[in-house]
């Protein structure tokens, strides 16, 4: 529902501090783009320094576990 939800809103791209297993595979097969951040990153912060550009596929972010 939650997946569904954000690809209804147009969300390509899911940025957090960790992912749980769950969410992990739930976001891999809904073909998002994944990012874990360090801890207490803001969001506005990735945005204004232009990271967002270099954020990790999936596939990529599979490739780490």
């Amino acid at each position: 529902a939650v997946v569904q939800m954000l690809k209804d809103k147009g969300v390509q791209t899911v940025v957090a501090g960790d992912f749980g297993m769950g969410a992990m595979a739930l976001l891999r097969q809904g073909d998002f783009k994944i990012a874990k951040v360090q801890p207490g990153v803001k969001v506005g912060e990735i945005i204004r320094a232009g990271l967002y550009k270099d954020l990790l596929p999936k596939q990529e972010m599979a490739s780490e576990r």
